[in-house]
């Protein structure tokens, strides 16, 4: 499924614990191409996620750009956010400007732990 900017739209298959996770990136990369990409984290329960760690890990043949906010680690292919607590039904966007390596179809990874609070 494509959103509005014609990018693709990715999803987990339903909420991992109480934060439904969105990604937005460009299909398939042309070579020394830039892009963005974007996660979109919102939280569905009904309590305030505390300590929410988001850690993203992209293919080698991609290198991370900038991130905002900024990312906690400086690795070329992987980006660590601590985006605190998020509260019920609020969204936190984290955005990631690449460049792709080679041409390629985009894939990446999500890691995302956190505590519930009330």
């Amino acid at each position: 499924m494509e959103d509005e900017s014609g990018k693709l739209y990715e999803s987990t298959e339903g909420p991992i614990g109480g934060l439904l996770v969105e990604k937005f990136a460009p299909r398939r990369l042309a070579a020394g191409q830039r892009f963005e990409y974007r996660i979109r984290l919102t939280n569905v329960a009904e309590k305030t996620v505390s300590s929410a760690v988001l850690v993203e890990s992209l293919l080698t043949a991609l290198r991370i750009v900038e991130t905002n906010p900024p990312s906690q680690i400086a690795e070329e292919s992987s980006g660590r956010w601590t985006l605190g607590p998020i509260q019920p039904h609020e969204e936190v966007v984290v955005r990631i400007v690449c460049a792709a390596r080679k041409a390629m179809w985009f894939r990446s990874y999500t890691s995302i732990s956190y505590g519930t609070g009330t």
